[in-house]
């Protein structure tokens, strides 16, 4: 990839993508550790995408198989997945009712999160969804119709 061609796509998704990355990890330091790794990836790619929905939809595909890296090596090194738990315990959100909306999504799967983060943060429709994920849109109504139903199930009897 161009230099000029990198640098451009970096200036126009890196935000995003880290948004999308630590609304996954909840850990401020894994997604810069994350978003770096993505953009290596991009950067040993010949070329993106043309357009700009092709290229979303490209590099929140790699943002997402990165983070699933991520939390597979958590899941095979102890000491870093203690480590992690103790920073994401530490992390504050500064109200009780955010930290509650993030223990409840953390019983999702990362492609319920990913599904929900896509439409409910980035405004994505379930078409834009389904070409970002890399899933048929079928797949992606769904995900999200369960796992809405499983959040609205959950808050309902948080509420009792």
């Amino acid at each position: 990839m161009h230099e000029k061609a990198f640098k451009e796509l970096y200036g126009e998704h890196s935000d995003k993508l880290y948004n999308f990355i630590l609304w996954m990890t909840h850990s401020k330091p894994a997604s810069d550790d994350i978003l770096q790794t993505v953009f290596i990836r991009v950067w040993k790619q010949p070329a993106a995408p043309a357009t700009i929905s092709e290229q979303e939809a490209w590099l929140f595909t790699i943002a997402r198989n990165c983070c699933m890296d991520f939390f597979r090596s958590c899941q095979r090194s102890t000491r870093f997945r203690l480590k992690y738990s103790r920073e994401r315990q530490s992390t504050s959100y500064n109200e009780a009712d955010r930290t509650f909306t993030w223990e409840i999504l953390s019983e999702l799967s990362d492609i319920e999160k990913s599904i929900i983060y896509l439409h409910i943060k980035m405004g994505y429709n379930y078409k834009e969804i389904a070409q970002s994920l890399d899933l048929k849109e079928n797949a992606v109504r769904v995900k999200a119709f369960r796992a809405f139903r499983r959040l609205r199930k959950k808050l309902s009897k948080e509420g009792q």
